[in-house]
């Protein structure tokens, strides 16, 4: 909750921002272009937000109630099990979402579900396992690689607005090591990235 008081209006502003120069240059293949929302409908977002506590049940009706559980993705993230009760029967449904190691510092570890009668998996990840990789030893060496060509390591947790205009400024310089922390889905610009590509497209312009 405190931090989507600081990123969420950001979020909007950037989006209203982006909006703009999309009209502005052309390149945007609706017309206007829009923002998704704006930061003044972010801030009337946050004064109805709500936290809530993991494994602490809130009733939606009479017969239906949720429940968050720890999902180990990142700090925050949760999965959600849903519990409708009628007529004397229970159904539960869960909806475990991204899910994170086991064993990292900080977050929780993903809780183990049982008892579920419907699972409901997106498709990005449920068909994924997680690489048995020394994610440490990985990084050093990244850092180390860079560090001796002179460069940056720009690491990208996701791509919020603020990060693909600081992107746009690195990227043709082959001495930085872009670093794409999780999935990059099929004709992404991250997937595009990572695949080598020589020269890709961001917010109108051709980036090498």
């Amino acid at each position: 909750g405190d931090l989507l008081t600081l990123l969420l209006p950001d979020s909007g502003h950037l989006q209203e921002r982006d909006a703009y120069f999309a009209n502005k240059k052309k390149y945007s293949c609706h017309d206007p272009a829009l923002p998704l929302y704006t930061e003044q409908e972010a801030r009337q977002f946050l004064e109805h937000l709500q936290p809530v506590a993991y494994h602490e049940p809130k009733a939606l009706t009479d017969e239906l109630n949720f429940e968050y559980l720890h999902a180990g993705h990142i700090l925050g993230s949760a999965m959600i099990r849903l519990n409708y009760t009628h007529n004397g029967g229970q159904k539960i449904l869960f909806f475990p979402g991204d899910l994170g190691r086991s064993g990292q510092p900080v977050i929780k570890d993903p809780e183990t579900v049982e008892g579920a009668d419907y699972l409901l998996l997106e498709s990005t990840y449920g068909g994924r396992t997680h690489q048995q990789v020394d994610v440490q030893a990985y990084l050093e060496e990244l850092v180390q690689q860079t560090v001796r060509e002179g460069g940056s390591l720009i690491i990208l947790v996701f791509a919020g607005g603020r990060v693909l205009h600081h992107l746009k400024s690195r990227l043709s310089d082959r001495r930085n090591t872009v670093l794409f922390v999780g999935f990059q889905p099929q004709g992404s610009l991250g997937r595009l990235i990572s695949e080598g590509k020589e020269e890709v497209k961001s917010m109108g312009s051709g980036c090498p």
